[in-house]
């Protein structure tokens, strides 16, 4: 679920701005989302259904339930500003970064309450971090590049 959730940025920003074709850039975002919710319900049933749920297991199953629809209705309202509104992309873009910022540790706050390894999470320095950091990073430049453009034709130039 997390490898979809960061690997979503090799392509959602690219179908919510336009930039691949697509009928419906929002269905493909919820479809995204679907995943990460099943995913998340799943192991909470399972876990649930063991009867060992902890306080900090629900916190932290939550927390990540939250990040999923943080995700989810950023890339919504990038798909619903990326063409026409420059700026109010760029806040969905911020809200992004905020939250894949969140989720690695949100993730190992789950593993360490499920008593289960998450060397799979990507750290620092790693070269699944740097990718998704160039990701956003790229996302970031290009929503301001569109900025400076709608800029320079409101001015007349």
């Amino acid at each position: 679920m997390v490898g979809d959730m960061f690997g979503a940025l090799a392509t959602l920003p690219l179908y919510c701005l336009g930039e691949l074709p697509a009928p419906d850039p929002n269905q493909i975002v919820l479809e995204h989302y679907e995943v990460w919710r099943s995913c998340l319900i799943v192991t909470r049933e399972i876990i649930r259904s063991d009867g060992s749920v902890t306080a900090d297991f629900r916190s932290s199953l939550d927390a990540m339930m939250t990040a999923a629809g943080d995700l989810r209705d950023a890339y919504l309202g990038l798909s619903a500003s990326g063409r026409t509104d420059p700026a109010r992309a760029l806040a969905a873009y911020d809200r992004l970064a905020e939250t894949y910022g969140h989720i690695p540790s949100l993730m190992g706050d789950v593993s360490r309450s499920l008593e289960i390894d998450h060397t799979y999470l990507a750290k620092p320095g790693s070269i699944r971090h740097s990718s998704y950091e160039r990701a956003l990073t790229s996302l970031g430049a290009e929503l301001h590049s569109r900025i400076a453009s709608q800029s320079r034709l409101l001015a007349g130039g």
